[in-house]
């Protein structure tokens, strides 16, 4: 590992250490790929009908892209990290709760998706034989 990189918990990123767009977006772009998303996809479609899980998905995305997307706008233009900016919304000692929670749900959708594959290896193994 180089030893240029440097972890930004309690400074601000400087414009010139930044990553370009796509960086970050390819990350993002990757959890919309998984067995998880296509699992509860099938799951609001069979429960709903096409029409209207199509709705319901593209009206969800637009909710979180209009919520991310003031977040981003702060980051950028502050260069604040996730820990910099729950730091200045709820304190010191009240940052430990969003953290927790993102901790815990990045945990579990990693330990999900490969209960979820070799779910479906097993069901998958057992119709071949």
């Amino acid at each position: 590992m180089s030893s240029s990189i440097q972890e930004k918990h309690d400074v601000p990123v400087g414009k010139d250490q930044r990553e370009p767009l796509y960086k970050p977006s390819l990350i993002w772009l990757g959890f919309a790929v998984s067995f998880m998303s296509f699992w509860v996809g099938g799951e609001i479609e069979s429960a709903l009908g096409m029409p209207n899980a199509l709705f319901a998905i593209l009206a969800g995305s637009g909710c979180l892209v209009i919520f991310s997307g003031f977040i981003a706008v702060i980051a950028a233009r502050t260069g604040f990290s996730f820990p910099m900016m729950v730091k200045a919304t709820f304190g010191v000692k009240g940052a430990w709760i969003p953290i927790l929670i993102t901790a815990l749900i990045v945990n579990g959708w990693f330990a999900y998706q490969p209960w979820l594959m070799a779910d479906l290896i097993s069901v998958l193994w057992v119709e071949i034989q």
